[in-house]
């Protein structure tokens, strides 16, 4: 490409430099089945490129292709002759190639009604044929053909390009978890019977409680074509691919659609699961390419990106203008996440942490939610296991084992994973403590002011000393995968948010919280020597549940505490009854959540 036109290149828009290249790739036969998809869903929808489309080809038709009507070689001067018109053959007739060989055909009715356009208008079998091999040995009859096609294209293009202006799609106002919608086309006129209808790439299929971000969407029919932009400042929309797979939006959210395979996603959180892959999502730092699998995408408001793989393979590739010397491509695997920054493109330590999207707003069949997963970064569904937090400083991760801390006396916020407000060491020397980021307080009697050990989720516990702490409750190890576990040492509290869980099941209500409780320390032969415990359970800083007695022999104790849906916080702790808590060895077996239909 010459100076003069890399110059006028950099003056088009990105939708439109995209479309220049897609059409020139047709215009050359090297287009491939992807690039030809994508080309024809921006052609049919976005007026924009169909005008530069058709422009596009009628000067690929002026400069290349009709000089192929004449068998025999021609010299310099005589193709120069051609395409400028000046060149006369067959008592007259001008074989020159200018404006009024393809202008008039689409502006003048007359040509609209010829014989040779009498068919109805159909975009993908005209733009197919250039696909087409040919079987036929002749380049003549080929080049008029797919001239003929060319024209027919620019036809029924530039007719949509000027009625597309004429109609305005009216808004609606989607309310709660609305039914999957059926496309609809319009009743054909005399006007636009041979027009196509804006070819859908997704349609709403349902909402919860969504608020959107502008009066004119979602479309009236609730379906998005290319162009088209979806903007939410609350709920959740579920979009239907009409190429196949889903997309769960969580606002505030703004995206557009760029194709039937490909979105820009400006800010927000979505989840794709698209079977077979394909979708690419482009995003403020970078390209994020999906290769059959199940990933969530989360853009801040300053474009930094978090992609996680729920199920399958993601390609993320930064941006060519960022800045780093690391890597700018990454495969990610199932489990997998990482953060893109103008400057960086790193896995992150903790993984796919699943609670921090909105992957469904189908859960009818997710009745209960496994509490231990939740505490370890997942959404109740998902099994994982092994994190610890340090309930005097709110850190959480892999942590190591630690023995005797003394309390600060203070609520610690766990940053990181959005189920967990935070954690505390109960002390019950100071009077009542903070046991929530509401403020909440509670007096725990009885209790000293130290604990030991971390907060952990099982499998195997980390301990400070060799001996390591059994797992084994009622007969029945609690450490192996089939199970939750959830050890919480004397002195340990920890408070879930409920708000967090129920916006990641928007469809479903906290009904209540079901587990054992048991002491595995191992009992002494003089029951007065047997460590004694405390269990409870708050919300929103009232006891709903307590026991103040709770040893080795006794073996477990159920515990079920109905919710309500303004509950907001749900604290779990262990102390010790006797201010010494290093022998009491405090499980919280197979807890879960049971939930119920609405919301």
């Amino acid at each position: 490409m010459s100076e003069e036109n890399t110059e006028e290149t950099s003056d088009l828009s990105p939708k439109l430099q995209n479309a220049m290249q897609l059409t020139s790739a047709l215009c050359d036969d090297r287009i491939t089945p992807e690039q030809f998809r994508e080309l024809e869903s921006l052609v049919c929808n976005d007026p924009e490129v169909a005008r530069f489309y058709v422009s596009m080809i009628h000067l690929d038709a002026s400069l290349h292709r009709f000089a192929s009507y004449f068998s025999q070689p021609m010299s310099r001067e005589d193709d120069i002759d051609i395409l400028s018109g000046e060149r006369v053959r067959d008592g007259g007739r001008a074989f020159g190639m200018d404006e009024s060989m393809v202008l008039p055909a689409i502006t003048e009715p007359e040509f609209a009604d010829s014989n040779e356009l009498a068919a109805p208008y159909q975009v993908q079998s005209q733009l197919s044929e250039k696909l087409r091999p040919r079987t036929d040995g002749s380049r003549s009859l080929y080049l008029k053909g797919g001239f003929a096609a060319l024209l027919a294209v620019g036809v029924g293009l530039w007719g949509y390009v000027l009625l597309s202006h004429k109609v305005k799609s009216p808004a609606v106002n989607v309310v709660g978890i609305a039914p999957a919608v059926t496309p609809t086309v319009p009743a054909a006129t005399t006007e636009d019977a041979i027009l196509p209808p804006p070819v859908p790439i997704a349609t709403v299929e349902l909402a919860a409680n969504p608020v959107w971000g502008t009066t004119d969407l979602p479309p009236h029919d609730a379906n998005f074509v290319a162009g088209q932009s979806l903007s939410l400042k609350s709920g959740d929309v579920q979009l239907l691919f009409h190429r196949g797979g889903r997309l769960v939006v969580e606002g505030p959210a703004e995206l557009e659609f760029v194709s039937d395979a490909k979105i820009s996603l400006h800010r927000g959180k979505i989840v794709a699961t698209i079977p077979g892959g394909g979708l690419v999502v482009v995003c403020p730092m970078g390209l994020v390419t999906d290769l059959g699998t199940e990933f969530g995408l989360a853009v801040d408001s300053n474009g930094g990106t978090e992609v996680a793989v729920f199920q399958g393979r993601v390609s993320a590739s930064l941006s060519s203008t960022a800045t780093t010397q690391g890597t700018k491509e990454l495969l990610l695997k199932v489990g997998q996440a990482a953060t893109m920054t103008d400057k960086a493109l790193a896995l992150t330590t903790d993984g796919a942490a699943a609670q921090r999207f909105v992957c469904s707003l189908v859960n009818g069949k997710v009745t209960s939610l496994d509490v231990t997963d939740l505490i370890s970064g997942g959404n109740g569904t998902t099994h994982r296991r092994g994190i610890g937090i340090d309930a005097n400083t709110g850190a959480i991760g892999a942590l190591p084992p630690t023995e005797t801390r003394v309390s600060d006396g203070k609520y610690h916020q766990v940053r990181g994973y959005p189920v967990i407000d935070g954690a505390c060491i109960a002390d019950g020397t100071k009077g009542p403590m903070v046991v929530d980021s509401a403020g909440h307080q509670f007096q725990f009697l009885s209790v000293g002011n130290s604990a030991y050990n971390n907060i952990y989720t099982g499998g195997r516990i980390p301990w400070p000393v060799a001996r390591e702490i059994s797992t084994v409750l009622d007969g029945v190890d609690y450490a192996t995968l089939d199970h939750g576990l959830i050890c919480i040492h004397p002195n340990n509290a920890l408070t879930l948010d409920l708000d967090a869980i129920r916006r990641i099941y928007p469809d479903r209500t906290l009904a209540s919280f079901h587990c054992r409780v048991g002491n595995t320390a191992p009992a002494s032969p003089k029951p007065t020597h047997n460590a004694v415990a405390t269990a409870y359970v708050l919300v929103d800083g009232i006891a709903r549940y307590m026991n103040p007695h709770i040893t080795s022999p006794d073996g477990s104790v159920i515990i079920d505490v109905p919710l309500q849906q303004h509950d907001r916080f749900l604290t779990l702790v262990s102390t010790d009854s006797r201010k010494a808590g290093i022998d009491d060895w405090i499980l919280w077996t197979d807890a879960e959540l049971n939930l119920s239909a609405g919301h």
